[in-house]
C-alpha cells in the first residue's frame, strides 16, 4: 500500500469563487486557492546530455482541472498525494497567451513533488507546473555516489521538462517562451545557472581534478560540458529558496549581474548566506525575502521548530505565485506584497 502524504485539503470556503463570474485570473486573491482543482500526470523524457550521453528522466506535470473526482496521484512510485487527480481533464485556460508555465527543481535527494502545496496553489490559479525527478540525486538514489554530471544534469532536466510537454495533447496551449523557475536548496543551483549565472573556470578545474566534491574526477567530456553557457532565455524570473550557497563555484560577481528578476527566499534558522548574495549584488533585479523562524525545509517538507508548516507553506506558495504574476503578466498589484510593504507576519523583505 503506497504511503500517503499528509497535506491539508482545501475547503470550498478557502477557495476564490470567481471562476464562473470573473475570467480575469489577475483578480483572484493570491492568498486564497484559485477556482481549480489539481490534475496530475507524469511522463518519461529522454535527451542527450552535454557530455553526449543519453539520459531518461521522469517529469511530473500538474495542471488546472474542473474534475471533482478520480484516482489520486502517486510520486516516485509510492508517495500518494490525495489532493491531485491522476490524468484528469485539463480546464480551459483563462490566460490570453495560454497556460502560464512554472518549473520547480527539488533539493538534493528529494523528488519533483517535494513541495506539493506549491503545485496545488499554482494550478488552482490556472498554471501548468513542471518538476523533474532529478535521477541520480532523487530520493530513490539516496546514498549513491554523486558523479560530476549531476550538476549539469539538473540544469538540463529542467529544460527537458519543457520538451516533455509535447507528449500532452494540449501542449500547444502552454506558453513555453515565458517561464518562472523556482528551486529548493540544490534546486537553486539550476535556477542561478539557467537565469544567467557564470561559473568560475579555475574553480571548475580544481573540482574536476579532485575527488572532494564528486565520487570521481571529471572526464574530458564532463569538464567541457561545465564550460557551456547554461542561460535559457525562456526563463524570465527565478526564485532560489534556501539556495544562497555554492559561492566557490561561481565567478566573482557571477550572480550579481543577471538580467532577469530574482526573488531570493531564505529562513533565519538556515545555514546558507543570503546576506552575502544581497551584499555582493550589482545590477541583478534582486529582492530577498527572509522568513523569521524558517529552517532549510521551510520550502519543502516543513517541520521547522520555530514556525508552523501552515505559516511556512503559506508564505512559500503565496510569494511564488505573486512573483510569477508580476514577472509573467506585469501585474504591479503584486509589487507591494513582494516588496514587503504590507507587513506580512514572519516576513522581512530587503531590496
Amino acid at each position: 500500500m503506497p504511503f500517503s502524504l499528509l497535506f491539508a485539503c482545501i475547503t470550498s470556503s478557502e477557495k476564490d469563487s470567481s471562476h464562473e463570474e470573473d475570467i480575469n485570473p489577475l483578480n483572484w486573491n493570491v492568498n486564497q486557492a484559485g477556482p481549480y482543482r489539481t490534475g496530475y500526470t507524469s511522463v518519461e523524457e529522454t535527451y542527450t546530455d552535454f557530455a553526449g550521453e543519453e539520459r531518461t528522466i521522469t517529469v511530473n506535470i500538474w495542471y488546472p482541472t474542473d474534475d471533482e473526482e478520480g484516482d489520486i496521484g502517486v510520486y516516485v512510485g509510492y508517495l500518494e498525494d490525495e489532493n491531485v487527480l491522476l490524468n484528469a481533464r485539463i480546464s480551459d485556460s483563462v490566460h490570453e497567451d495560454g497556460y502560464p508555465l512554472f518549473i520547480f527543481s527539488h533539493g538534493s535527494f528529494g523528488y519533483g513533488g517535494n513541495s506539493p502545496f506549491l503545485m496545488h496553489h499554482l494550478t488552482s490559479h490556472g498554471f501548468v507546473v513542471l518538476a523533474p525527478d532529478h535521477k541520480g540525486n532523487s530520493v530513490l538514489d539516496y546514498g549513491e555516489d554523486q558523479v560530476p554530471m549531476i550538476k549539469i544534469w539538473r540544469v538540463q532536466d529542467n529544460q527537458a521538462s519543457i520538451s516533455a510537454l509535447n507528449q500532452m495533447e494540449w501542449s500547444e496551449q502552454v506558453n513555453t517562451e515565458n517561464i518562472v523557475l523556482s528551486g529548493h536548496s540544490f534546486g537553486s543551483w539550476d535556477n542561478w545557472l539557467l537565469g544567467g549565472g557564470i561559473l568560475d573556470s579555475n574553480a571548475l578545474d580544481t573540482f574536476c581534478t579532485s575527488e572532494t566534491e564528486f565520487s570521481r574526477p571529471c572526464t574530458d567530456a564532463e569538464r567541457e560540458a561545465f564550460g557551456k553557457d547554461f542561460t535559457d532565455e525562456r526563463i524570465k524570473g527565478i526564485v532560489p529558496m534556501a539556495g544562497a550557497k555554492y559561492f566557490e563555484w561561481f565567478a566573482e560577481n557571477g550572480r550579481s549581474n543577471l538580467s532577469i528578476p530574482v526573488y531570493q527566499m531564505s529562513g533565519t534558522d538556515d545555514v546558507d548566506d543570503p546576506q552575502r548574495i544581497f551584499d555582493e549584488n550589482e545590477s541583478t533585479p534582486l529582492r530577498w525575502l527572509e522568513i523569521q523562524g524558517g529552517c532549510h525545509q521551510t520550502f519543502a517538507l516543513g517541520a521547522c521548530p520555530n514556525i508552523s508548516n501552515e505559516d511556512a507553506f503559506r508564505i512559500t506558495k503565496v510569494y511564488n505565485l505573486a512573483f510569477a504574476r508580476e514577472v509573467l503578466f506585469g501585474d504591479d498589484s503584486m509589487t507591494p506584497l513582494l516588496d514587503g510593504d504590507d507587513n506580512q507576519e514572519f516576513v522581512e523583505v530587503y531590496k
